[in-house]
């Protein structure tokens, strides 16, 4: 969202945030065969530069044809059993940011500088 009023520039950014592995996942499938991401240094912390794997499980991607769109959508199954499981993911939302003449600046700021500028602060 852009608004220019009284010579500034006031603007909200939606930036997505990509769904990650859940470290505090964790499943037992129905043969009592337990599944939980894993990273190469063992601990269970999110670490953004470190990938995570399912070793207990394989994975296979379907694709289909949904209203003329393709529609991919990744199955991972029990490798001992063939149970289906759903890993645990955090994230898939939006984040906000402000930013006013170009500058990042904080939420309580954005509204601080739209009331000085005679402007209602935004509905957030």
């Amino acid at each position: 969202m852009y608004l220019h009023h009284g010579g500034h520039t006031f603007e909200i950014r939606f930036e997505p945030i990509e769904p990650r592995p859940d470290e505090t996942w964790s499943y037992v499938d129905p043969l009592g065969h337990r599944h939980q991401w894993e990273w190469s240094d063992g601990p269970r912390v999110y670490q953004p530069d470190q990938p995570a794997s399912l070793p207990t499980c394989g994975v296979t991607q379907h694709t289909t044809i949904i209203d003329g769109e393709e529609v991919r959508q990744l199955r991972y199954e029990c490798l001992r059993c063939r149970a289906p499981v759903e890993p645990g993911f955090a994230g898939g939302t939006l984040r906000r940011s402000y930013v006013v003449d170009g500058t990042l600046v904080t939420e309580a700021k954005f509204r601080q500088l739209m009331t000085a500028a005679g402007l209602p602060p935004p509905n957030l």
